[in-house]
């Protein structure tokens, strides 16, 4: 119809009629309060098409004990829309390095392979990663993962995931300071003269 909202006139109520045969919304920035005002930016949202499956993470951040047992980390990818779509994902080090198999060292090894790929009736796919259990005092490392595009959908929050592994070596006893006892008292201290 070619008829505008301002701003102000939107914040009062803006309805969007799904059941019009045109199901399409034009959304326009301008200056002057003119659809052709200078400065003009516009884009058409059309209601009527099918929308693409959404992938994201089940949450924006995981944390693992070192020691935990079996020490593989699962983590969630949801599909939420139908369709078949595929979607890639990149582990990034932080703190934590990948492991390699040949020198033995390192914090995490990925064991699912990137891409996902989701049938029409999938809804969530795993990403598995062995977490290696060394014997190193390294404190708490970081490493991400990260939906890296999406073939038939798009990817939205949380597309990257922040995976902490707690340590299990810790210098000092340990338990809680509540049931340690006291560190050594030193000898009492004596009179002296001058």
């Amino acid at each position: 119809m070619n008829d505008f909202i301002t701003i102000e006139q939107g914040s009062e109520g803006l309805k969007f009629d799904s059941t019009a045969t045109n199901a399409t919304l034009t959304v326009v920035s301008a200056l002057g309060q003119s659809p052709s005002g200078v400065g003009t930016a516009a884009t058409t949202l059309n209601f009527a098409a099918p929308r693409p499956p959404v992938f994201s993470f089940d949450y924006p951040g995981y944390s693992v004990a070192e020691d935990a047992a079996g020490s593989i980390l699962t983590l969630t990818v949801t599909k939420l829309g139908a369709g078949n779509a595929t979607v890639s994902f990149a582990v990034q080090p932080g703190s934590a390095e990948p492991y390699d198999v040949e020198s033995g060292n390192g914090d995490y090894l990925v064991l699912s392979a990137s891409p996902l790929t989701f049938a029409n009736s999938d809804s969530t796919k795993a990403i598995r990663i062995l977490i290696d259990n060394d014997d190193l005092i390294e404190g708490a490392e970081t490493f991400t993962v990260t939906l890296t595009g999406a073939s038939g959908g798009i990817v939205a929050y949380p597309g990257i995931v922040t995976v902490t592994i707690i340590d299990d070596e810790c210098p000092g006893q340990h338990g809680s300071f509540t049931n340690n006892a006291l560190p050594f008292a030193g000898p009492a201290a004596t009179g002296a003269s001058i």
